[in-house]
């Protein structure tokens, strides 16, 4: 997409410079009267003008567009993130395990029930 915006940035620069080379070396081979070039002048940046501002507003609304895109895409992998959190955070709660230490034996215990139940038969 950054490829898209810069390609289009030099091709506005090359079409503006070839633009103005083509003219100046149209104008010095062509045989015409100074009246006759000062108004094909005029006539031909009136007409560049016009081309670069379509291109200019071919370019703001590729970007528009383009920009619009990178939001969706922002907003489903947002929602996406949120999903894998939430499931995570299930699945922590779900296990929940507290691993208990008694000599030489491992107990899992299910947390709060079991290890309340645990507490009870140890004592007296």
């Amino acid at each position: 997409m950054s490829a898209n915006n810069t390609g289009f940035g030099d091709f506005v620069s090359g079409f503006l410079v070839g633009s103005l080379v083509g003219a100046t070396v149209a104008f010095l081979a062509a045989p015409k009267s100074g009246e006759e070039t000062r108004e094909e002048i005029r006539a031909k940046g009136l007409e560049l003008q016009g081309s670069t501002e379509q291109a200019m507003q071919e370019a703001r609304k590729s970007l528009s567009a383009a920009t619009a895109d990178l939001n969706s895409r922002v907003e489903e992998l947002r929602a996406q993130s949120q999903a894998v959190i939430d499931e995570g955070r299930k699945q922590w709660a779900d296990a929940g395990r507290t691993f208990i230490l008694v000599p030489n034996l491992l107990i899992a215990l299910t947390v709060p029930q079991d290890i309340q139940r645990f507490h009870r038969a140890l004592q007296p």
